[in-house]
């Protein structure tokens, strides 16, 4: 755990905080531009009403192995440690599910834990936090906070279920 910056509340609440590999064959979308993936993920990012630009901001990217092939992979970061992840499929939903989270065998702690844009929450030093349910939520307010120049004040999160967590409550109240 990295006690810098944790009030005794999140130390009490939060797990040790350890680096997890995202999917096998990860690869960044920035990195990859101009690919099929990359081409595919931008008509799934302009449905959205974003830009593959915006996903690239995030860190976002894909892998071409596995059960997350179809998907763009969002890692959550906490301390600069990858430690979640969370999937958005950008073909046609077969199932009519669009999200995927990693399972216990891939990430041992579930998302409880975890709030997806924390990092930049802590760096921006804001004092108001808007909780919203997805990632591509966070993107998209991000961008009109960012619009109206109101970054200094305003950031978005996101928990990734409709709860928030102990562990969650304890990290956007610190």
């Amino acid at each position: 755990r990295r006690s810098q910056g944790l009030s005794n509340l999140e130390h009490k609440l939060t797990p040790i905080i350890a680096s997890i590999s995202l999917p096998s064959g990860f690869r960044l979308l920035a990195d990859n531009r101009g690919s099929a993936y990359h081409r595919m993920i931008e008509r799934m990012a302009v449905k959205k009403k974003l830009t593959v630009g915006d996903l690239e901001e995030y860190g976002a990217g894909y892998t071409m192995e596995g059960s997350w092939e179809p998907y763009v992979i969002f890692p959550v970061t906490e301390w600069d440690n990858v430690v979640y992840y969370q999937g958005r499929t950008y073909c046609a939903p077969i199932d009519g599910k669009t999200k995927k989270f990693p399972s216990k065998f891939e990430c041992p702690l579930g998302s409880r834990y975890w709030v997806y844009n924390i990092d930049e929450v802590r760096v921006r030093g804001v004092r108001t936090v808007i909780v919203v349910e997805s990632v591509l939520n966070v993107i998209s307010l991000e961008k009109k906070i960012r619009a109206v120049g109101a970054q200094d004040e305003v950031a978005a999160a996101c928990v990734f279920k409709h709860h928030v967590s102990h562990a969650q409550l304890a990290k956007l109240m610190s």
